[in-house]
């Protein structure tokens, strides 16, 4: 062989190797798995070669999809339920399409405009919103939605004001940089008047411009001003309770009903008691505070074993200045990625706009 053919069997040798992925497949290769999975989402039944090429890749032979099938098959993409069944996607080959799929979907407006007006209706209230957008995506995806509430840090308040509603009653009204508002009526052994409570108001804020924490404003408060004292006490018990509570907002939960994946009752119940043990998927949405956008938990490697056959798609959403918290949905492995990705894409991008452009209250 000449050098120049040299040259030319190296250069193709290197664009062939391009054109694959880290499981060597080629690009005819990806479109037939894509398909499968796509036919298998919509049937919930194995998928064959000719099925393929009658209704989704008609330029291949049912026998070189065959080949395809059965190499994809030797890399732990797909399994065969039974010898003479169709083939359907493993949790690695589900992994591998939600993968390829993030880098294809965008942004649909239509569906952005539709959330954006219906959110903006409740937007004064941040639990309200949450609740509607957590019931909206399970309306729109067919399956259970789920929403973390913020958790407001005691460092991350920004303003604190006393106001006085009843005899040694007082409203506490405390503003986190995250953008929501939180409400609290605690009971004095003391009947403040507005005009002290005001001025409390004004000392204590004065201290969180200068960047004091609430702990540290208490110590100058035991130091220097007794009469403020109890009242303070009260406050951070009312703080502490914030801090500990993170709430997950579910809606949908029939919808698991009818996924043929969850027909067993002993698999329902342990699903649903999964969403009764709510610390297991609240510390699995924290998670998504390390990725910048949606990201998908597929079956047991992903859920830990808690949940197997289910899939969770989330992404983090933001407030002014950080991550406030985590919405997702949650359904069977053989759920409509390409609907339920941007659907939570599009609703996270929302909540952190709607927090960011102004007060978002908890009434």
């Amino acid at each position: 062989m000449t050098k120049e053919g040299r040259i030319i069997t190296l250069t193709l040798a290197m664009r062939k190797s391009r054109d694959r992925d880290e499981f060597g497949l080629t690009q005819k290769q990806k479109d037939v798995l894509t398909h499968l999975i796509d036919i298998y989402i919509k049937r919930s039944e194995p998928v064959g070669s000719k099925t393929i090429a009658q209704e989704a890749v008609k330029d291949l032979s049912p026998a070189t999809i065959r080949n395809y099938l059965e190499e994809m098959e030797e890399k732990g993409l797909l399994y065969k339920p039974h010898a003479s069944a169709g083939r359907i996607p493993t949790e690695k080959g589900l992994k591998y399409y939600v993968k390829e799929l993030m880098n294809k979907i965008e942004e649909r407006e239509e569906e952005f405009n539709f959330l954006k007006e219906r959110l903006c209706q409740v937007h004064s209230n941040y639990k309200e919103l949450l609740k509607l957008t957590s019931n909206l995506l399970a309306s729109l995806s067919h399956q259970v939605a789920l929403v973390l509430l913020p958790r407001p840090e005691p460092d991350s308040i920004t303003a604190i004001d006393f106001i006085r509603v009843a005899y040694r009653k007082v409203l506490v009204v405390v503003v986190f940089k995250v953008g929501m508002v939180e409400n609290k009526i605690i009971e004095t052994d003391t009947d403040f008047t507005q005009k002290e409570l005001t001025n409390y108001s004004l000392l204590v804020n004065e201290f969180l411009d200068k960047g004091m924490t609430p702990f540290e404003i208490r110590d100058y408060i035991l130091r220097e001003m007794k009469e403020l004292r109890a009242l303070y006490d009260k406050l951070l018990s009312s703080l502490k309770e914030l801090v500990n509570e993170q709430d997950l907002i579910l809606e949908g939960q029939s919808n698991l009903l009818d996924a043929p994946e969850f027909a067993s009752i002993e698999y329902m119940k342990k699903v649903f008691k999964a969403f009764e043990e709510k610390s297991k998927i609240v510390k699995l949405l924290d998670k998504t505070v390390k990725t910048k956008g949606v990201i998908a938990y597929i079956g047991k490697e992903d859920l830990h074993n808690e949940l197997d056959s289910v899939a969770i798609v989330a992404a983090p959403y933001y407030g002014t200045d950080n991550y406030a918290g985590s919405i997702g949905i949650i359904g069977p492995m053989r759920m409509n990625y390409s609907n339920v990705i941007p659907l939570v894409g599009t609703a996270a991008k929302l909540i952190s706009n709607l927090l960011k452009e102004g007060m978002v209250k908890h009434e």
